[in-house]
């Protein structure tokens, strides 16, 4: 019995025991789980601390650089140039943070393009950002001169006196640079007022001018003595009765002269008048006084009396400037006129008096009124002036204009003279050899016996009215200006394909960036137009673009496979085409020609076709094909329009040139696949002066080529490079048909190009 109650008690013990192990197992399972919890909270935790701080630092933004796209700056100097410019920068942190730029605002900067690389870092979030542009420091100042204010000079003989005198030109950058006057000191000046003009260029084209009179007094004649009258003249043919003149040697010596004139040529006490020394005082400004006045009444001509000289008028016309010009061509006739009295208003008016009739926008006259106290004591107020004449199309070959151009005071005293301007459709250029001051003249192209008799031949005229290049470029072309960078910014360029001018405006394509942008001549950004996009203004690859007289812009836009029109500022005003192969239809438009009524014709570089369009965008017809033989093409990009509408393609792909008719009939080609004169490795643009010269961009030659209309080798100009007249795969090119400048897009160093033809190989229109 003893046996079995420890034996029972023994077990209740044991279970005892086995409960109390369950519990604390099951405790530590408890207590385990516990801890696994806890450790798989805390790392949640903490991964949720670090993504949030590192969400947190995923948000901010850098900081915004604000810099300017582009500084051109004139240099001050023949080495360095100091230029300071603002680069500010800001993020959502900070107002303003410090930015560091190399080179710093405020450096001196070398002649030529420097690319300056600026900087800012946020302090708080430690991110950086950055900003690059170009400073190109380039002469764009003209030289200066320092010439005689005025030469007074007692005549010598007859013919007037021998005058030698200094005249001298000076330039920021190039220092002394060479003066050319005309007439040049050592000359022979008659009688009367002359006028020197001097011209100076320095290196970088820039064109300075600087005038000044010399008055050459006639010695008191035996005969004459007695009435104490000295004569005047302005040349042979014109001359005027003044009071007595006395006058020093020279004007220019250290003691200022003295000019003594009587009141009347009875009068027996002088008034004196002091000339001043030498002076570099501004040329007056031109006055446009007039434009035609068809309605004029009669002119009553003055009679030369010595014995009234009140309310004199003279006007004199430079005859020898009766010259032979072209159709549409501007023609520049200079003269002087000269009133004996300073109190009344001179006006001027011209009147057409023979030859085919002209608009009266077709012609003006400009003025320039010597402000100075010596003209009055040669007869009164001195007035250069400046006939400007358009010449219509005629209908007889050599037509002759006749014009008179009239002065009248506010007394209804008047004079006038004449100019005749000889019209002809057949000319010819022809070089004279005399670089200076006529290198080129007009010719009769088919009858050489005209030539010879005393029709009068043209005279080169001044440049800055339209420009045309004759077909002997000796000279070739200079380096003008240049803009622009990579970029998206105003200014930037990102692929400019294309360019061209009109109205001094500058429009380029702006390929990548699908957009227009519009500069003045010096490169300075005006507007910009268009976005990415398929909408109408919108575009998908700015490919090319024309512009016509009329202000109308026709863009290819490429990936949109259409050609758009919009007007000089940028307003939509069409569009036609879409993608395909039918009549129509594009898959690689390019640039655009427009002829005289206003059809356009697209080349296709894919199709290898040109299609011709009404200016609304009716298809009209097309022609060509895949090919090397006459008449087809390969890869096809340019095309524009001579005078006469004949059409000239880049024929790409096959390393030529060809010519059409405006309906597509094949006429000539020229070039191959070469790097000689006449020779290209991918011609792409082209464009055409008022001479119906033919630029050619020769893309892989890196190079510019001009030849006439039927292909003769004119002149070339480029090479590779990034300098100044240098390229890296050029494509459009444009011709300013009013200045004569040249732009190119230098589509590899993402900038614009200008030159300008060299003036001994020019005439102007």
């Amino acid at each position: 019995m003893i046996f079995l109650k420890q034996l029972k008690k023994k077990r209740y013990k044991s279970k005892y025991f086995s409960i109390i192990l369950q519990l604390f197992m099951i405790r530590g399972k408890f207590s385990a789980c516990f801890v696994v919890i806890f450790f798989l909270s805390y790392n949640v935790i903490i991964f949720q601390v670090g993504f949030a701080q590192s969400d947190q630092a995923t948000n901010k933004q850098p900081p915004l650089v604000e810099a300017p796209p582009f500084i051109n700056a004139r240099a001050t100097g023949p080495s360095w140039t100091q230029v300071n410019f603002a680069v500010n920068a800001t993020s959502s942190s900070s107002d303003k943070i410090s930015v560091y730029c190399n080179p710093s605002s405020g450096s001196a900067f070398p002649m030529g393009s420097t690319i300056v690389l600026c900087a800012a870092k946020d302090p708080f979030t430690s991110l950086v950002s950055y900003a690059m542009f170009n400073v190109t420091v380039m002469d764009s100042s003209p030289p200066t001169f320092k010439v005689p204010h005025s030469i007074l000079k007692q005549a010598e003989e007859l013919q007037g006196a021998k005058i030698t005198y200094d005249a001298n030109a000076s330039d920021t950058v190039d220092g002394s640079t060479i003066a050319t006057c005309d007439p040049p000191s050592g000359s022979m000046f008659p009688l009367g007022l002359n006028q020197v003009t001097c011209m100076a260029t320095d290196k970088s084209g820039n064109t300075g001018q600087a005038s000044f009179s010399v008055i050459v007094g006639q010695t008191t004649s035996e005969t004459n003595k007695e009435t104490g009258i000295s004569n005047l003249s302005q040349n042979e043919t014109n001359q005027l009765i003044s009071s007595e003149l006395t006058v020093s040697d020279n004007a220019t010596d250290d003691t200022p002269s003295e000019l003594t004139v009587s009141d009347n040529a009875t009068d027996d006490t002088p008034s004196e008048l002091t000339v001043s020394d030498n002076a570099t005082d501004d040329t007056p400004s031109l006055e446009n006084l007039v434009e035609n006045d068809t309605e004029a009444a009669q002119i009553q001509e003055l009679e030369n009396s010595p014995n009234e000289i009140n309310g004199l008028i003279r006007v004199n016309l430079n005859t020898e400037q009766n010259q032979r010009a072209e159709e549409g061509s501007l023609v520049k006739i200079n003269g002087t006129s000269i009133h004996d009295s300073g109190n009344e208003k001179l006006s001027f008016t011209w009147k057409q008096t023979g030859g085919e009739p002209i608009g009266p926008e077709d012609a003006h006259i400009s003025s320039q009124t010597i402000a100075s106290n010596i003209a009055p004591q040669i007869g009164g107020n001195l007035t250069n002036l400046m006939f400007e004449v358009t010449i219509p199309q005629v209908t007889t070959n050599d037509d002759k204009l006749t014009f008179e151009i009239i002065a009248n005071d506010d007394k209804g005293n008047s004079a006038s003279d004449s100019v005749d301007i000889f019209v002809d459709r057949n000319t010819k250029f022809v070089g004279t050899g005399d670089v200076q001051d006529k290198p080129n003249i007009v010719e009769n192209s088919i009858n050489e016996e005209q030539n010879k008799s005393d029709l009068p031949l043209a005279a080169a005229r001044i440049s800055d009215k339209p420009i045309e290049i004759s077909t002997s470029l000796d000279k070739g072309f200079t380096f003008v200006n240049m803009w622009g960078s990579f970029g998206k910014g105003n200014g930037r360029f990102d692929g400019q394909n294309d360019v061209d001018a009109l109205n001094g405006r500058v429009y380029v394509a702006d390929y990548a960036n699908h957009r227009i942008q519009v500069f003045d001549t010096k490169g300075n950004y005006l507007t910009k137009w268009g976005t990415y996009g398929e909408e109408n203004g919108q575009i998908h690859k700015a490919s090319a673009l024309s512009i016509v007289p009329s202000g109308k812009i026709y863009l290819s836009d490429q990936f949109n496979y259409r050609i758009q029109e919009f007007t000089a500022n940028g307003t939509f005003v069409t569009t036609w085409g879409t993608k395909g192969e039918a009549d129509g239809q594009f898959l690689h438009p390019h640039v655009p020609a427009i002829d005289s009524e206003g059809n356009v014709y697209v080349s296709d570089r894919d199709l290898a076709n040109v299609q011709k369009f009404t200016g609304d965008g009716k298809f009209i017809m097309k022609w060509s094909e895949q090919g090397s033989n006459d008449g087809q093409l390969s890869k096809p990009e340019s095309v524009i329009i001579d005078s006469k509408d004949n059409v000239y393609v880049a024929d790409f792909g096959n390393h030529r040139i060809q010519k059409f008719t405006n309906d597509g009939k094949f006429i000539s080609k020229w070039g191959s696949k070469g790097i000689g004169d006449g020779e290209f490795n991918g011609p792409a643009g082209l464009s055409i002066d008022k001479n119906d010269n033919i630029y050619v961009t020769d893309k892989n030659n890196n190079r510019i080529q001009v030849f006439t209309a039927n292909g003769t080798f004119l002149t070339k100009f480029g090479s590779q490079g990034k300098a100044a007249n240098q390229f890296i795969l050029p494509e459009g090119i444009g011709v300013d048909m009013k200045t004569g400048l040249v732009y190119v897009a230098d589509t590899g160093n993402y900038r614009i190009q200008v030159f300008r033809p060299v003036v001994s190989s020019i005439t102007a229109a």
